[in-house]
């Protein structure tokens, strides 16, 4: 339980980074955040149009015109490297997508660049070593994933509540 306690809470502060600052949707490159894109059986469409979209996703943020996002669609899904950036350019997260579904690699940063999480994926579900970090470097927690599933052993470090900062909850 405490493992599962632990692990929602990272992917928590993950989604608290997230859509902070707005996204310039008016460019002609496909962006999957603009509101004119549809998601039909969970598959990625240009507005009206009844193939799935194929071809690269850009999107970037208004303030800056910095990348936002950037990968790759092929027939609606989501395939190869995709990689999301901070507003100031510093990397938030990247990852490997196959038919849709994460697999293989996936790391994320802290805005100031440190890196918080390094996990393996496979058709969709956390498989191998997953390692969590503090914002100082410091690790936080390891463990091992098999089909999705904690499996074997795993370390972490006990730290006092008053250094959890508040916002990350």
């Amino acid at each position: 339980m405490k493992k599962l306690l632990i692990l929602l809470f990272s992917l928590l502060i993950s989604f608290n980074s997230f859509g902070e600052e707005e996204l310039d949707f008016s460019s002609d490159t496909f962006c999957n955040k603009s509101p004119n894109v549809q998601i039909r059986n969970n598959l990625y469409y240009l507005p009206n149009k009844e193939k799935p979209y194929s071809g690269e996703n850009i999107c970037v943020y208004s303030s800056n015109g910095q990348y936002f996002n950037r990968g790759n669609f092929k027939k609606g899904l989501k395939v190869g490297i995709w990689t999301q950036w901070y507003a100031n350019g510093q990397k938030t997260i990247e990852h490997n997508f196959k038919d849709g579904k994460k697999d293989g690699k996936r790391t994320k940063w802290f805005e100031n660049g440190q890196k918080q999480i390094a996990s393996n994926w496979k058709n969709g579900l956390v498989d191998g070593k997953l390692t969590n970090w503090f914002e100082n470097g410091q690790k936080q927690l390891e463990g091992d994933y098999k089909n999705g599933k904690e499996d074997g052993k795993w370390t972490y470090v006990v730290c006092k509540w008053s250094e959890i900062k508040r916002n990350e909850l």
